[in-house]
């Protein structure tokens, strides 16, 4: 697979300069990097932090998606979700399309299963710090539906992975307050709700 990488990240680049992209090959290459994050062992191998051990298990050694791999689809995928909001309107599909870039989005988090602590550092510290970051400036975006959607990706990324993510509530933060104050009442309502995700995992966001 590991020659398939470039072909990916080609082809979601791709995706971004076209001003029509094809709503199937979109979907189906989403989906499939999206699951081969969640079927990659490493997806799991975190867990085994909990455990005191000298060694850790063999199929650490193994994993596909290590954070090199991941770092060089992380910004590509992203990118897409101006694409997944707006190219897709009126197509059958589309809320399922926007569903498959969250979903990928959160097992690309799920799939770090590098060394991280509490407060975002270790080796997947600085990947799992650009994704957040990344997914909330697309919040700054001058379209509503796109602003919206960013949220939402964030909220199940937080949801889903917060405690990976609890290093990084400050910078998070900031974002909710901005958006908290959008003139779109639905922007406002799913800022509630990813501040919400974020409380459950960091606690009380203090002057919110």
């Amino acid at each position: 697979m590991t020659f398939m990488i470039q072909a990916f990240t080609d082809l979601l680049e791709s995706f971004t300069k076209s001003e029509e992209p094809d709503p199937e090959l979109w979907s189906s290459l989403v989906q499939v990097v999206g699951k081969s994050f969640e079927v990659d062992e490493a997806g799991t191998s975190h867990l085994f932090h909990l455990v005191p051990s000298s060694e850790p298990p063999l199929h650490w050694e193994i994993a596909f998606w290590r954070e090199d791999r991941l770092k060089q689809v992380s910004g590509p995928l992203i990118s897409q979700i101006p694409i997944a909001c707006n190219s897709f309107t009126g197509i059958d599909g589309g809320a399922d399309r926007g569903s498959f870039l969250s979903g990928a989005l959160c097992a690309l988090a799920g799939a770090v299963s590098e060394d991280y602590d509490e407060r975002g550092g270790g080796s997947g510290g600085a990947l799992l710090k650009s994704l957040n970051l990344g997914i909330l400036m697309q919040t700054r975006s001058e379209d509503a539906k796109q602003r919206i959607f960013s949220i939402q990706c964030a909220t199940e990324v937080w949801k889903t992975n917060g405690i990976k993510l609890v290093g990084f509530v400050a910078e998070t933060s900031t974002f909710i307050a901005e958006l908290a104050e959008d003139d779109n009442d639905t922007v406002v309502k799913e800022t509630r709700r990813l501040k919400k995700a974020v409380e459950d995992v960091g606690g009380p966001i203090d002057g919110l």
